[in-house]
């Protein structure tokens, strides 16, 4: 995916209002994005580079699978095993396109009647603090699945090592493996979604008690999220796009002047083009 000089957060009044106001970016905790199969996505790759020993062998006519081979399958299993702790509120995304006016951004993310795409120069907020990452997602299955064969590849030595020391050492290794694959995972979504050409600044893992973890209501659940800050440096947005809605240039003046009031400048503000009425 080509680097852009703008990325694109695509959020409702309320996003907007609490981005303008904090002058912070709220990641998600991963398990309350969108596609609630993203996380397993990732992981489930495994079994498809090494699938469990007993489908290898049900799956064969007349080839046997080697020791070697059906060992692998056991530990890339140990590995996967790991799911179910990453599946806790410990890795963080906050979403970005490098598309600003994008219908099925509209349509999924923004809301219905009020939504608002915000342009964030690319390079600040790739360099925003140590503890956060900013990935393009991949969507090509092939490049996925040679992603997860990387991150296995490296740690399996590792683990035929840590075995002769016991169990705890061996399921030592297979928890830092899944650390980097649920890392992986956060980048990596189904074919389907490719149209969004998504980016994600990628906060975590995190403890389950770390501080920084904070709380908001959602429409049906309370969602864990975590402030992104700019420390010292001012927020580093460019544009504003209004999306579709009944009342867009009332709604463009209105946030001309809360931008003025405070205190950004030179930040675009313009009005969709995208064809889409709910209205």
């Amino acid at each position: 995916m080509d680097i852009p000089e703008i990325l694109y957060h695509y959020t409702g009044a309320n996003g907007l209002y609490g981005i303008l106001n904090t002058k912070q970016i709220w990641a998600t905790s991963y398990r309350y994005m969108s596609d609630a199969r993203e996380f397993e996505y990732g992981f489930d790759l495994i079994s498809e580079l090494y699938p469990p020993e007993e489908d290898k062998v049900r799956g064969l006519l007349s080839d046997t699978p080697s020791v070697e081979y059906i060992k692998d399958s056991i530990y890339a299993g140990l590995i996967k095993r790991w799911k179910i702790y990453y599946k806790s509120d410990c890795i963080f995304v906050a979403s970005f396109s490098s598309k600003g006016d994008s219908l099925g951004q509209w349509r999924g993310y923004a809301g219905l009647h009020s939504g608002y795409s915000l342009g964030f120069n690319f390079k600040e907020i790739e360099s925003i603090n140590p503890d956060t990452r900013l990935v393009a997602c991949c969507y090509d299955k092939s490049k996925q699945l040679d992603g997860i064969k990387r991150i296995i590849d490296e740690y399996l030595p590792q683990m035929k090592s840590a075995e002769r020391e016991g169990p705890h050492e061996l399921l030592a290794k297979a928890y830092w493996a899944a650390s980097d694959i649920a890392l992986l995972a956060a980048t990596l979504k189904h074919p389907a979604f490719e149209e969004e050409e998504e980016w994600r600044l990628v906060v975590g893992p995190l403890e389950a008690n770390n501080e920084r973890i904070c709380y908001r209501p959602g429409k049906r659940l309370i969602i864990p999220y975590v402030n992104i800050g700019f420390g010292p440096s001012e927020l580093p947005l460019k544009r504003i796009i209004v999306g579709p809605g009944p009342h867009q240039e009332r709604n463009a003046a209105s946030l001309r002047q809360m931008l003025i009031l405070h205190r950004f400048k030179d930040v675009e503000v313009s009005i969709s083009d995208a064809p889409f009425r709910t209205w």
